[in-house]
Parts: structure tokens; sequence; C-alpha cells
């Protein structure tokens, strides 16, 4: 996914009030980038935004042990 500056940031960090004193913005910015985060990445919670990242950022095709699994 193509994600920007800002966005890139929120998905690294998840903590909306540390994000928000780290950038100085807004806890509503930070949450409205955060849901275009989820949107491009297809994640619909934060678990899952999580999970969609570690598999992008590591490259694993196969699915870690434990995550995701029920």
């Amino acid at each position: 996914p193509s994600l920007v500056g800002s966005e890139m940031c929120i998905r690294d960090r998840m903590i909306n009030k540390v994000i928000s004193a780290e950038l100085h913005i807004s806890s509503k910015t930070v949450e409205m980038h955060r849901a275009n985060v989820m949107r491009k990445m297809q994640a619909r919670n934060i678990a899952e935004l999580i999970t969609t990242y570690t598999f992008y950022k590591f490259s694993i095709t196969e699915p870690v042990v434990g995550i995701g699994s029920s």
C-alpha cells in the first residue's frame, strides 16, 4: 500500500496521545490518519493493522504461528 509520511508515522506508533504530542497535531488528526492507514492496508482493527504491517515489513509469506489463529 502507498502511505504518505504522516500515515507511516501513525502506522509505526500506536498510542494517540503520544503520536499527537510528537507530531504536534490533534488526536482527531491522528485518528483520521490511522483510519486512512487501516483502509489502505485493509485492516479491520488495530490487531490486523499490526499483523498486516508485520507481514509487509518482514516480507513474511506464511502466517506466524499464533497470530490470527483461532
